[in-house]
């Protein structure tokens, strides 16, 4: 993506492949200071709860990524 002040490249590790031959949906968020990605709704993140009472954590490094704008 680029604003104006420099090129934004994100990228995400997903689980699968996007070459299936299904159709994916990519949504892109961004404010004055940063841009969002986020694949498929962000479906294949994994949720891990503990058994000791810790808080369950959301894994969404598969869905979705996100980067600064750099500004000038």
């Amino acid at each position: 993506m680029d604003f104006g002040s420099g090129t934004l490249e994100l990228r995400i590790q997903t689980k699968n492949g996007l070459d299936d031959g299904d159709w994916h949906r990519i949504d892109l968020f961004w404010t004055r200071e940063e841009v969002r990605m986020v694949v498929d709704f962000c479906r294949t993140s994994i949720v891990v709860e503990h058994e000791d009472g810790t808080p369950t954590k959301f894994d969404d490094k598969a869905c979705q990524t996100k980067g600064k704008i750099l500004l000038f």
